[in-house]
């Protein structure tokens, strides 16, 4: 049980720590292609959703960014004959304005970024949202990517109770441990992360990844 433990644990640590997915769902030719960015990890001390406000403000006061409108379809014309400036995809759209007001916007271009889940459904869906559709092969590598689901759970404590310099807990335990299910197993030290702010509290955060993920 101390051997299949330690193995769980070290699948945990090794694959699905890094990709969120089990290790039935990771490719064996690129399982590890990912990679890391350079450089150390940083606190926003506004938070995430402050930092984007933050960001989006100039766009929100220029009408760059456009809320409350929701996208009904994207026409695309593929034709090369309109010369330069001519508009190549149509995008009409209904506002939230209590009367469903219509507008529609036309570009060269329209980048689509949505969440791959919305993205499937609108490309192959019962209300595509996309005229002509897509082709086969772009929508068969939609239906093709992953999504991982990962959560955290932050655990706050009074003192610390760890060792001085200690950034990661791990816990190995046979108890419901199998090569796809990790239950609470890694553990951040956060006020050892951020060690240079003197007032972090004496905080671990449990990474929830794979299959116990979707139940947690």
């Amino acid at each position: 049980n101390e051997v299949l433990a330690l193995v769980n644990l070290k699948i945990c640590v090794y694959y699905e720590s890094w990709e969120g997915a089990p290790i039935n769902k990771i490719s064996v030719q690129h399982g590890l292609d990912g990679t890391e960015l350079s450089g150390g990890d940083a606190e926003v001390s506004c938070g995430y959703g402050g930092f984007i406000r933050k960001l989006a403000e100039p766009l929100l006061q220029d009408g760059v960014v456009r809320l409350n409108h929701k996208v009904i379809s994207v026409m695309s014309n593929d034709s090369e004959d309109g010369g330069v400036g001519s508009s190549r995809v149509t995008v009409r759209c209904e506002m939230n304005d209590g009367y469903q007001t219509e507008i529609i916007f036309r570009a060269k271009f329209c980048i689509v970024a949505l969440p791959l889940g919305v993205l499937r459904q609108g490309a192959t869906g019962r209300e595509q949202l996309f005229s002509p559709p897509l082709s086969q092969p772009i929508n068969r590598a939609i239906q093709s990517l992953g999504i991982t689901v990962a959560n955290k759970l932050t655990l706050s404590f009074p003192t610390r109770w760890w060792a001085e310099g200690t950034g990661w807990l791990y816990i190995a335990a046979s108890h419901e441990r199998t090569p796809t299910f990790h239950p609470f197993e890694l553990f951040l030290v956060e006020s050892e992360s951020t060690k240079d702010n003197p007032t972090t509290a004496n905080v671990l955060v449990c990474y929830i990844r794979g299959e116990f993920a979707k139940q947690a």
